[in-house]
């Protein structure tokens, strides 16, 4: 199966209601998220592509500039990686591209993501 990815890059705080942790306390971080789409069955954007990339930016840019540079507390009580993956997730699934989305995975840090797979 052939598929398509795009990257974004946001930095937002958080902390951890209820945990007994560093992650308690406010902090930050800079995320990676990758979403990867499938073909849509009888969609066509251009010949050969899979879905084109102005309109992954056109749905999922407003996603992340929703992030960028907030306080996710604000949008997602238990702001983890997974409850802001599975958010991501929630907003694409949607739209008229939700049907192609097969991957959301998001970089807490450069070394530990958590992932949702189709």
């Amino acid at each position: 199966m052939l598929t398509v990815t795009k990257q974004y890059r946001f930095c937002y705080s958080h902390q951890l209601p209820d945990y007994e942790g560093l992650c308690a306390k406010l902090h930050g971080h800079e995320a990676l998220v990758e979403v990867e789409f499938k073909e849509i069955d009888g969609r066509k954007e251009y010949p050969t592509m899979v879905i084109d990339f102005s309109i992954i930016k056109k749905i999922v840019n407003p996603i992340i500039e929703k992030f960028d540079h907030s306080h996710l507390n604000d949008f997602i009580f238990y702001p983890t990686a997974e409850s802001i993956t599975e958010y991501i997730v929630s907003e694409i699934k949607k739209t008229d591209i939700g049907e192609g989305l097969i991957r959301v995975r998001f970089w807490e840090t450069s070394t530990s993501y958590a992932e949702w797979k189709e």
